[in-house]
């Protein structure tokens, strides 16, 4: 049997969770499987496939049709759908000129895309990332339409995402994002023997990651000296960004926040003592080490790739959902599971956590089991494998 030609198109050009699952979902195909061609915007993405594809093309700025939860502004979002269709021209002509076997689209956003592939014959495989949101029932429809009409098989990451796309296709599976080889093979596990119980929170500072619920909490549990936060996150745009004048305009209107200064302000304001905020981190596994209890109380109704990262590690997550499916995150088995935007809720939650050692051992063990066991990087690339399999059957 000779490779399958996949063309992976990736979203953004910026590298984070969804670039990272892919690479490591490539790298762990098996030997003379695929032949792995990723087209995406340019970026920091781009070095990152370059470790593991056959081949990467960029491409310009790419149409998407964006549904998440916790997002804002979708009519600002839908003009900047309608500048990027211009890239559809080019993008046609790169997919043509690689011929792949299979299309898999990376984020269930890239719906104009699924449509241009599916009319120049190609079969179709979609990844969805990301849980829609129940507020932008027009945009759910128009995805789930367009899933229906041109993708020949929908992989969802997890229960969450799946939860919302199930109307829409019968071909649709569930494969959890693989883990990296080293976190998959590693024997750290959560330290008991520190002075402090350490919280860590990793990820960009977007408002729907909930990170000024988390600042509430870090402000009602400012005299609980057992208790030390760490942030780790940078804002979206640079520094200069915000100096700018059109940078200044988007921050006052609330469409591109400076949180990175509202943070530092809050912990001044507050003369926050348990506190301290990181910036952007590269040395994320060294962090891990140090950590007690990761904490993510977003608004995405879905679960990212640091829960899992820091589960196989031994150390339980404390998340929100709306939507309470327990498939990643066990509520009072591998971590806790709060309610969006109740701040007080979360601190009470990492109160429990971070006083109780035996439970938070408890809780780490059977996270380290659990996601081992559900992100295993060889079980998440034969099962898209198999989806292949399922598309093209006269390649296997």
């Amino acid at each position: 049997m000779r490779k399958v030609r996949v063309l992976f198109i990736h979203h953004h050009g910026t590298s984070g969770g969804a670039s990272r699952s892919l690479t490591y979902l490539i790298q762990n195909f098996p030997p003379g499987s695929v032949e792995a061609t990723v087209l995406t915007p340019p970026g920091t993405a781009v070095d990152l496939f370059k470790t593991v594809a056959d081949k990467v093309v960029v491409t310009g700025e790419l149409p998407e049709i964006t549904s998440i939860s916790g997002g804002r502004f979708y009519k600002l979002r839908l003009l900047k759908t309608l500048r990027n269709l211009t890239t559809l021209r080019r993008l046609k002509k790169q997919i043509l000129e690689i011929n792949p076997d299979i299309v898999h689209l990376n984020e269930c956003t890239l719906v104009l895309v699924a449509k241009l592939c599916k009319r120049l014959g190609f079969k179709v495989v979609m990844h969805a990332r990301v849980v829609l949101n129940d507020h932008e029932r027009l945009l759910n429809r128009i995805i789930q339409n367009m899933i229906r009409r041109y993708v020949d098989h929908l992989i969802a990451i997890d229960g969450s995402v799946k939860n919302k796309l199930n109307n829409c296709i019968d071909n649709i599976d569930v494969v959890y994002n693989p883990l990296h080889r080293k976190i998959s093979s590693s024997q750290v596990s959560s330290a008991t023997t520190r002075t402090t119980c350490n919280v860590l929170f990793l990820s960009n500072l977007i408002a729907y990651k909930g990170i000024f619920d988390l600042m509430e909490a870090i402000r009602l549990l400012r005299d609980d000296g057992h208790i030390k936060f760490y942030i780790a996150g940078s804002n979206s745009r640079p520094r200069e960004f915000f100096e700018s004048f059109k940078g200044r305009i988007l921050d006052l209107l609330g469409i591109v926040q400076d949180i990175e200064s509202r943070i530092r302000k809050i912990i001044a304001d507050n003369n926050l003592q348990n506190v301290e905020y990181l910036g952007h981190i590269k040395n994320i596994d060294e962090w891990l080490e140090q950590t007690d209890i990761l904490v993510f109380p977003s608004y995405l109704n879905g679960v990212p790739r640091s829960v899992f990262e820091a589960g196989a590690l031994g150390i339980p997550s404390i998340i929100s959902l709306r939507d309470k499916i327990e498939d990643v995150v066990q509520h009072q088995t591998t971590g806790l599971i709060v309610d969006e935007k109740r701040p007080a809720q979360l601190a009470e939650a990492i109160s429990q956590l971070a006083h109780d050692e035996q439970l938070r051992a408890r809780m780490g063990a059977a996270a380290k089991a659990h996601f081992s066991r559900l992100n295993d990087p060889q079980q998440s690339a034969a099962k898209v494998l198999s989806v292949y399999a399922t598309v093209r059957p006269d390649l296997f």
